[in-house]
């Protein structure tokens, strides 16, 4: 009988464990409206916070040399949005709206009201779709080599499969990613971009 015992508060703290396991996120980990997880950091105290988000085939540590500036004096929060760097990938719909519910998903969890948006390339016209679906939370937003005019709609251009593949493979080869930096660029921090763009793709 006493083995039983011992035996049944086994099972359960093992049931236990495993359901803690399975519900407990982790404190640098969202979930996008679709489920995906997207990680991200924090740094630093103060408002306005400031939330930075990365371009296409980049990732949150794109933006050490900014964190470790604003962090002295604000909080700082650069995420991964989803499908790259550490973040999830089981994703459907890739659009800007998919991937400003991403960014959603972590001002929530932080429950940040005092927002400071910063997109760079691709983060852009995300930062833009997030300020939209939240103004209330949002003081503003930064544009960092964005093509990008807010009021004007462009139509989307439907890519072939041969000019997808022909973009694709330039970021498989980094003397040709190194074509794409000005060549004012301090070569330190060219190669640490071409590094980071190089390694996303080979991984992915």
């Amino acid at each position: 009988m006493h083995n039983v015992k011992k035996l049944l508060s086994l099972v359960i703290l093992v049931g236990i464990a495993l359901f803690l396991n399975c519900t407990i996120q982790p404190e640098n980990v969202a979930i996008s409206s679709d489920g995906v997880e997207i990680r991200f950091d924090v740094q630093g105290e103060g408002e306005p916070v400031i939330f930075f988000v990365h371009g296409w085939s980049n990732h949150k540590g794109l933006w050490d040399a900014q964190i470790s500036h604003f962090s002295a004096h604000h909080k700082t929060v650069p995420i991964d949005l989803a499908g790259f760097g550490e973040s999830g990938n089981n994703r459907n719909n890739w659009t800007m709206e998919s991937f400003s519910e991403d960014v959603i998903a972590v001002i929530n969890k932080l429950d940040l009201h005092k927002v400071v948006l910063v997109g760079f390339s691709m983060g852009g016209p995300v930062v833009i779709e997030t300020a939209n679906k939240i103004p209330d939370r949002i003081l503003g937003v930064v544009l960092v080599d964005v093509l990008q005019n807010c009021e004007v709609q462009i139509p989307l251009k439907q890519s072939t499969e041969k000019e997808i593949k022909d973009f694709m493979e330039i970021y498989e080869d980094k003397d040709r990613i190194r074509e794409l930096v000005p060549s004012k660029v301090d070569r330190s921090i060219a190669d640490r971009y071409i590094n980071m763009v190089y390694k996303v793709q080979t991984i992915g």
